[in-house]
């Protein structure tokens, strides 16, 4: 990911090494569920929001189209709405 968002021109070496490690179950970007953090987790990961305005995922700026066509499957926090 910190690849594609430094040197967006090596999109095929970063395909292909997704490829290659069996990234075939459906790239993109995935959230997991904060139902099932605990309460301190959801604490933090609240004032990282706070701080920050976004994931540490979502601070990179990749598009989920960007990360399905490079076969790569990412989970990021969302955000506790999601």
């Amino acid at each position: 990911m910190i690849t594609l968002c430094d040197a967006p021109d090596e999109f095929s070496f970063v395909q292909q090494t997704a490829c290659e490690a069996g990234g075939e179950d459906g790239g993109g970007l995935h959230h997991d569920d904060w139902n099932l953090l605990t309460a301190d987790e959801r604490d933090r990961r609240n004032r990282w929001f706070m701080r920050h305005g976004r994931s540490p995922i979502g601070g990179l700026g990749l598009s989920d189209d960007l990360l399905v066509r490079a076969g790569l499957r990412v989970v990021d926090w969302g955000s506790p709405d999601d």
